[in-house]
């Protein structure tokens, strides 16, 4: 048996074998890990227990240390209750620097999934009975509580949000585990992490294979941005060699979504084929995919708010209405690239740099890096 310990980072191992040792605290989680023919075979393990105390389960100050930056601030704590909880019912009190979202391990898709309150693969943000979860804080000043208003039973009818998502499901054929990131609009979110809506993204087993989006190197499970949002970088790591799917299972979000495989070149429009098929190896570059968002799922008037133009990783993206030509000149005036432009995206490698796009009489500037 084993709890997580935050300031080294690891999985300690408890003495469970010696009466009176390690006593288990309320609301804390922790991993037991057998495995056939393990000397855990030899003992009859005896839980001494209490009636179940019905009172709310607070926690403050939780620490944020470690040498290792991807995994420091992350607790594991549990349910308490003989009840499943709901991570949105109830004064959670979750202050501070404390995330917003919960995580929790799936053995179907050898990974963890997450939940942040309207979107998520913790399906309902539902805890079962005995259920451990991990939460993530920024810093020491943190409050959160597990409150006895979040139980919930089997028969419960449960509302949740109907806020609009873009879910999508990596699978293959070559295991069973799977992963899954979500993408969705909320106002009042930025590009940066916002800890009351974004989830990171946690590593899973060896062969799972892992996508998520990216921004200023921090790796999302769940991205919400701002509507405005133009692209999203989104990673890929194959856990086996092979053949793999990405499948847009939920396109609810109110946006045109255009994948882009950068390793192939290839473009494809979600909202109109939902179902990408690629090859892949574990030595491929991560840095494999682009989401291209237009909000609104169609253009009215073929005005100069109908174009969208950016630019990304030494290109220059142009979501254009119609046909036409896309001239790309430098601040001195100088053309240095022209092409004819196609209904849809259309990209243009470019050098680092401030260049003015022009098409059918609409200009931007861009800054390319």
């Amino acid at each position: 048996m084993y709890r997580y310990a935050e300031t080294t980072q690891t999985w300690e191992a408890m003495d469970i074998i010696t009466p009176g040792n390690n006593a288990f605290a309320n609301g804390i989680g922790y991993n037991i890990h057998r495995t056939t023919g393990s000397t855990l075979d030899d003992y009859d393990l005896t839980f001494n227990k209490t009636a179940p105390t019905w009172a709310d389960v607070p926690f403050n100050s939780f620490t944020f240390t470690g040498d290792i930056a991807d995994y420091e601030g992350w607790h594991l704590l549990g349910n308490p209750f003989p009840a499943a909880i709901d991570w949105d019912l109830g004064a959670w009190n979750r202050t501070g620097t404390m995330n917003g979202s919960v995580y929790t391990w799936s053995t179907a898709a050898g990974d963890y999934v997450s939940w942040n309150g309207t979107v998520g693969d913790l399906l309902g943000g539902i805890l079962p009975v005995g259920q451990g979860f991990f939460v993530k804080v920024t810093s020491t000043t943190n409050t959160i509580t597990i409150p006895t208003a979040a139980s919930v039973h089997n028969d419960a009818t449960i509302y949740k949000s109907d806020a609009t998502a873009l879910r999508l499901d990596v699978t293959t054929d070559a295991t069973t585990y799977y992963n899954s990131t979500f993408v969705t609009f909320n106002a009042n979110s930025t590009t940066e992490f916002d800890i009351e809506y974004d989830a990171y993204k946690l590593s899973g087993l060896e062969e799972t294979p892992q996508l998520y989006t990216q921004n200023a190197e921090t790796n999302y499970s769940i991205n919400v941005v701002p509507e405005s949002t133009e692209m999203i970088a989104m990673n890929f790591e194959a856990g086996i060699d092979g053949t793999y799917t990405i499948n847009a299972s939920d396109l609810s979000l109110n946006a045109t979504v255009t994948l882009e495989d950068l390793q192939t070149g290839t473009t494809q429009i979600l909202n109109e084929n939902a179902t990408y098929t690629f090859e892949a190896t574990t030595s491929d570059d991560a840095e494999r995919f682009v989401l291209h968002l237009k909000a609104g799922n169609a253009v009215n008037e073929l005005d100069e708010n109908a174009y969208s133009i950016y630019a990304f990783n030494n290109t220059i993206y142009v979501d254009a209405p119609e046909d036409g030509l896309i001239s790309v000149y430098n601040m001195v005036g100088q053309i240095v690239n022209s092409t004819i432009a196609v209904t849809g995206l259309n990209s243009i490698r470019v050098e680092n740099g401030i260049y003015i796009v022009n098409i059918n009489g609409v200009s931007q500037k861009v800054m390319v890096k």
